[in-house]
């Protein structure tokens, strides 16, 4: 890497702007400045800390961008009403960290730009007026699929012929199918109208890989497929990134390679030996690869992937099923990470989609995150994959839990018969049983334990089984932080506490058959309540001073 403080003389000459500063995410210290940018503004302090030299909303962003772990290309911020277009460099200055910066005067650049700001902004309020369409098409049709979704559940808990439960499961999954499709439909608007924002927190890469594979693990039954993750051990066990997208690339191009392959094997692969992002002086670049010994691809289909419902032709759609848009939203996903993707495939020979990205280790010291204090919180897990539960216990004792980990049915019920616990998290696929049966029977022997899902499945209808029960669905892997926000807000509900004042329920909804799935859910839970049909109602009925709970619609 570079010492810039060799060429400080070449910099004192240049008609360039050139700024290095210190990469501490703590302070951000300007190390050295030509006289480019006091021709600019000559009255501007001269201050070395730079949100004080560099004032107002546009130097907290430039800020932000240069503590962020993942640095452009490039920026366009705005200094003294001129607008400059800064490139960035990593290396040192005198034995130090730092980040140089060329700063361009693009002012007129600018100036021709606003005569096609109004262009732009009926295309933004296209792009608007499409990802509101979309939000409202959902809605629409998630208020029906809530009776759908409820109303089964309902005929499930009446305990059916196995032929019957049959035909329940198959509806659930027809309909979660189409919750799925939907979803990728609204990630796409949200992505076209740059509404799309990434959180970063700290992701278990070995969890989030195996976790992927076993999700998908009922996709390769009754194929003889081998499921693989090969890990290179040089791989940080955990890495800045946001886990839920990480989740979904890995998912659609996994997905995708068990679909097309009938025998054989399908390989996640991750490991640091980059070839397509540049090194980095600090941080380290991350390679995932999908491979699979399924029926691969010709050349002329190669060119056409990763469009907006892109095919190999459409009989693939009627033989594969898919709407062809994961791997369009991949390629998103992935740009916005700061990253590149591709595939490499012979036709009869298998496929290798891969994507690389940049990131950051993280270890116990590293961490710049505060965590939930979970001191005196006692929590049951009940996770059956050793390397998960072993994950979950060392996580939440470090944040102070005493944690008791089981990985089956039988025992954490057992568990639960013989003492309280504050807080349960609960694995979906137990060797001995469902974990939704498992909290069902734990709500009948501790009504006041705190509970949610932690599962691998990504599954719509068990989502919504779970809201039923007032039980929130976590998505493996989550991050540290969010598995101990998940246990301390758990928690807040188990607490015991006396209600002074009325008891009754009021609920406002519109929708009449969703007012009669509420009816018959309530039924079975012996709980009686008023329903009404808007706003307008529900405040009359509160007015009465009847109703000490409000449930409503937005």
């Amino acid at each position: 890497m570079p010492d810039f403080s060799e060429n400080q003389t070449l910099f004192n000459f240049s008609p360039l702007g050139v700024m290095v500063v210190l990469k501490d995410r703590q302070k951000l210290k300007i190390l050295y400045r030509n006289d480019f940018f006091h021709g600019l503004a000559p009255n501007q302090n001269q201050d070395n800390n730079l949100v004080d030299f560099w004032t107002g909303r546009q130097g907290k962003e430039l800020a932000k961008t240069l503590a962020s772990p993942i640095l452009p290309e490039s920026m366009v911020v705005n200094f003294h009403s001129f607008w400059l277009k800064l490139t960035f460099q990593e290396g040192f200055w005198k034995n130090q960290d730092a980040i140089l910066i060329w700063a361009d005067n693009v002012s007129g650049i600018k100036e021709t730009e606003a005569t096609l700001q109004k262009a732009v902004a009926d295309a933004d309020a296209a792009a608007e007026s499409k990802s509101n369409f979309l939000a409202t098409m959902s809605h629409e049709m998630r208020t029906p699929m809530q009776s759908v979704f409820g109303l089964l559940e309902l005929i499930a808990l009446e305990k059916p012929s196995p032929t019957i439960t049959e035909m329940i499961n198959i509806a659930k999954n027809s309909a979660s199918g189409m919750l799925e499709i939907l979803d990728d439909i609204l990630d796409l608007a949200k992505m076209d109208a740059d509404k799309m924002e990434l959180d970063m927190f700290e992701v278990p890469v070995r969890t989030l890989a195996r976790g992927v594979l076993e999700a998908l693990s009922v996709k390769a039954q009754g194929k003889p497929i081998e499921l693989i993750d090969d890990i290179e051990k040089d791989v940080p066990f955990v890495i800045v990134g946001d886990p839920k997208r990480l989740r979904q690339i890995l998912i659609n191009l996994t997905g995708n390679a068990l679909k097309f392959t009938q025998k054989g094997f399908v390989k996640i692969r991750i490991s640091t030996a980059t070839r397509h992002l540049p090194k980095r002086h600090k941080g380290l670049n991350l390679r995932f690869e999908i491979s699979d010994s399924g029926i691969g691809m010709s050349q002329s289909v190669l060119s056409k992937l990763f469009g907006n419902f892109a095919q190999a032709d459409s009989s693939t759609a009627r033989k594969f099923g898919g709407t062809g848009l994961g791997l369009s939203i991949s390629k998103k996903l992935v740009e916005l990470m700061n990253g590149q993707i591709g595939v490499e495939s012979v036709e009869g020979k298998g496929s290798v989609f891969w994507f690389e990205i940049p990131t950051e280790e993280i270890t116990q010291t590293s961490s710049v995150l505060e965590m939930p204090d979970l001191s005196g919180v006692s929590v049951l897990s009940v996770e059956d994959h050793p390397q998960g539960a072993k994950e979950i216990v060392n996580s939440l004792r470090s944040m102070g839990a005493a944690v008791e980990s089981t990985p089956t049915y039988a025992e954490a019920l057992a568990l639960v018969k013989r003492r309280p616990f504050d807080v349960g998290i609960i694995d979906q696929g137990l060797p001995d049983g469902l974990g939704i049966d498992l909290i069902r029977e734990i709500l009948e022997i501790r009504p006041f334990m705190g509970m949610f899902m932690y599962t691998v499945r990504d599954d719509a209808g068990l989502q919504h089984s779970l809201q039923s029960l007032g039980i929130k669905y976590v998505v493996k892997p989550a991050s540290r932080l969010g598995l101990g926000q998940s246990v301390l807000e758990a928690a807040t509900k188990s607490s015991m506490f006396e209600i002074d004042g009325p008891r009754k329920l009021l609920i406002a909804e519109d929708t009449l058959s969703v007012q009669d799935l509420l009816r018959r859910q309530l039924k079975t839970l012996d709980v009686e309540a008023h329903i009404v049909n808007n706003g307008v109602e529900a405040l009359e009925a509160l007015s009465t001073g009847q109703y000490g709970i409000l449930f409503t619609d937005l």
